[in-house]
């Protein structure tokens, strides 16, 4: 395999992948010759990802290799994506080492054999199935669907430290990549400002990012996934997945099993920020019999050190899996500041460095999690005077796991108080094996809840990762598919009902003959866009009447990057039919410059934008905010959320650096191995198979690269690679771009 096996080597480029260039943020390279809807040069990096293109038949493809080594990877990805089985491909393979392919041969087995040695054969010649044995494997609580009620489940993970280790000694340039990125001053104040960081100097610690998100990959199912990111070279590793079956189903809501795997994660967190391999497993335990490479490296010093500097995701993500609240919460719906529901909205006065609702401080998490917490010394007798009175709620509105029905008064215990798992009790359903006495347990009281819905284990102020510290907000959903997306939904339904594209008899007949009219117009619109701007590629909408919903219930349907593209339209709609708007559609034209206009300065900044770009953009925010004060389609939970994004640039740097398209991008490609794993061993089968079926894409990919902005560092090794766009050697536009884009493309 031509990458480590645990790297996601993804059209990689260097640090930029927090904030991976998009249609509309592609740098200039001179003019171009082909867009996203006039391009025929064959399937793009993201059709190949979601495994909808073929190879290219081209005789003169630079990329081809070996005819040998094609045709043994290409089966052992058919084999990864269960397109052939154990048994197909070890006949397959048998057969084609009788005709003449020798290296085949190691992978055939008889075609007469007995069923279950082909797999066994498989797991022992076939590399990244091999590599099952490098898994961390561990128990956690869970729905096992070969039990009735409440059971144990096999878990799963890469462990982050190892994965690092690994991908980065096999980088003979990622020391170099860490200490220009230092120098070139392009990380953002929260690595320089670690404690780690401090201590070792830096350039000797490597910055990670940690994104969490769930995927539906059929119609009962879906899969959470923990994913680390290198913010230097853009290395990511998918070292956690759960399915949502297999979560605990007590009334816990998956909590109990979400703990017992970010218990993992943490331990392997704290593993690379002492920079010592850990002498132990997760839970204290001593190292298992098939776990001797670990014992072996216990205590010794890690080659490579790290932090993690920023949690991504959005904010139900937040809130589901860390037990953050949500924007639904009467009380603190805002996981950033003291908020209330009533005063989420009450912006006036704000300023950037000082808004008007108070900031978390680091120490509040844990005292909102303190005032929750009750621990409680138990004897025999008052053991079993609590396990009497234990029982897992289940209502939607109730405790949200194993209960207390009655009140306890002798240990300060009311009804409703959750026992809650912790390192001494690692699943509540173990309570009633407790012999040894006195035995201290942790209870949760939710009537005492503010700031937190649970303690993470993941958000530790001793791995400096308090969630006033790391969770970031993100761009994407909190702007694109938020305020923009609610703002492009009032602006299109006002521009239709004041007839600005068609006018019918009814509201019906104006919607169904404007959707006509505005896709006409827009494809006009794009051609002209793309002559005056030829490095500004955009996401083309298919306008149908469905996408508007009905007049009773008004709606816009689009996707983040067609939300932009949307936008800008109506930017040139506000200005080419001002007359038939009137003093509303002003104001309106006047909302959308500034949207535009601080997306823009967004667009145009370095990682650590200078404080005349932070001015900017809050400027262009606050002139939005105010124009659109009285439009209550634009009050929307994520429009509070902006006002925090501002004031955290100077901590976590550009947005764009956090940014999740890449991350989104990638979860086409982990829907697509979801089905095609099974489902009896899926964690380990997946996290196998995933690097696998990433690197073939990633290769396939290759071949053909849209533009600069996608190719990888091995890519642009090659001077004499064309870019798709302006022809010239790709190496040449990459040394045209601004110093901190230059890094971004692996120059």
């Amino acid at each position: 395999m031509a990458h480590p096996f645990w790297l996601i080597h993804f059209g990689s480029c260097p640090l930029a992948q927090p904030m991976a260039k998009h249609l509309w943020e592609t740098p200039a390279c001179g003019p171009a010759s082909a867009h996203p809807w006039e391009d025929d040069e064959g399937p793009a990096a993201c059709d190949v990802a979601s495994g909808l293109a073929a190879d290219s038949d081209s005789s003169g493809d630079e990329c081809a290799k070996d005819p040998t080594s094609e045709f043994i990877n290409f089966l052992i990805l058919l084999l990864l994506t269960r397109c052939l089985n154990a048994r197909e491909f070890c006949t397959v393979m048998f057969w084609a080492s009788k005709c003449g392919i020798a290296a085949a041969g190691k992978y055939g087995y008889s075609p007469g054999a007995p069923s279950g040695h082909f797999q066994r054969h498989c797991d022992k010649v076939v590399e990244p199935l091999r590599r099952r044995s490098h898994l961390y494997e561990f128990e956690a609580p869970g729905a096992n669907p070969t039990k009735l009620g409440r059971g144990r489940i096999a878990a799963t993970i890469v462990p982050p430290h190892e994965a690092v280790d690994e991908t980065l000694g096999n980088d003979s340039g990622a020391s170099l990549k860490l200490e220009e990125a230092c120098t070139d001053n392009l990380l953002p104040a929260s690595y320089y400002s670690d404690p780690v960081v401090t201590a070792r100097g830096a350039g000797k610690v490597w910055p990670l990012g940690l994104f969490i998100d769930g995927v539906e990959y059929s119609q009962q199912d879906s899969v959470i996934g923990f994913w680390f990111v290198c913010l230097v070279t853009g290395a990511r590793w998918l070292t956690a997945t759960l399915r949502k079956q297999t979560l605990c189903d007590c009334g816990c809501r998956g909590w109990d099993t979400l703990r017992e795997v970010m218990s993992v994660i943490a331990w392997s967190v704290r593993a690379f920020r002492e920079g010592v391999w850990p002498s132990t497993r997760h839970d204290g335990t001593h190292w298992r019999p098939s776990e001797t490479d670990r014992a072996q490296a216990a205590g010794k010093a890690m080659r490579f050190p790290c932090v993690l500097v920023h949690i991504r995701g959005d904010w139900s993500e937040y809130a589901n899996t860390l037990g953050m609240p949500g924007w639904h919460d009467g009380l603190r719906p805002c996981y950033k500041c003291n908020c209330s529901t009533c005063t989420m909205h009450s912006w006036r006065g704000s300023e950037r460095t000082a808004l008007v609702w108070r900031p978390n401080e680091e120490a509040d998490y844990d005292a909102a999690c303190a005032r929750c917490e009750h621990w409680v010394e138990l004897n025999e007798a008052s053991h079993k005077q609590v396990l009497d009175r234990l029982a897992y709620d289940r209502r939607k509105e109730g405790s949200r796991g194993r209960a207390l029905t009655e009140d306890i008064d002798g240990l300060n215990l009311l009804a409703g108080d959750r026992l809650e798992p912790f390192d001494g009790l690692r699943d509540v359903g173990d309570f009633e094996k407790i012999t040894t006495f006195p035995a201290r347990v942790l209870f949760w009281r939710p009537s005492s809840e503010t700031l937190a819905r649970r303690r993470c284990p993941l958000l530790d102020r001793t791995l400096n990762t308090s969630p006033a510290k790391i969770l970031t907000v993100d761009l994407m959903h909190t702007l694109y598919l938020g305020v923009m997306l609610a703002f492009v939904r009032k602006v299109v339904w006002f521009f239709m009902l004041k007839n600005a594209w068609a006018a019918g008899h009814t509201v019906e007949e104006t919607v169904a003959m404007s959707a006509v009219a505005m896709q006409q117009d827009m494809r006009r619109w794009l051609r002209e866009h793309a002559q005056k701007n030829p490095t500004d590629e955009l996401t083309p909408l298919p306008i149908k009447r469905k996408t508007f919903g009905d007049p009773a219930d008004k709606g816009f349907r689009a996707k983040a990057a067609q939300t932009w593209t949307m936008l800008l339209y109506l930017q040139h709609v506000a200005r080419a039919r001002a007359g038939l708007l009137g003093p509303d559609g002003q104001r309106i034209a006047v909302a959308l410059d500034a949207l535009v206009g601080m997306v823009r300065v967004f667009q145009k900044s370095p990682p650590r934008m200078p404080p005349g770009d932070c001015a900017a953009a809050w400027e262009k925010w606050k002139c939005f905010v105010a124009t659109t004060v009285n439009d209550a389609e634009v009050q929307v939970p994520k429009l509070h959320l902006m006002f925090h994004l501002h004031a955290d640039i100077p901590w976590h740097g550009n947005p764009r650096m956090y940014a999740v398209w890449r991350d989104e991008t990638l979860n086409r490609v982990l829907k697509m191995a979801c089905r095609q794993v099974s489902q009896q061993t899926f964690d380990a089968s997946l996290l196998v198979r995933f690097p696998y079926i990433m690197e073939e894409l990633d290769r396939k990919s290759a071949k053909k690269p849209r533009h600069d902005c996608n190719a990888t560092a091995e890519t642009t090794s090659r001077c004499t690679r064309a870019c798709c766009r302006c022809r010239k050697p790709l190496v040449q536009c990459i040394l045209a771009l601004p110093p901190w884009d230059r890094l971004f493309h692996g120059g």
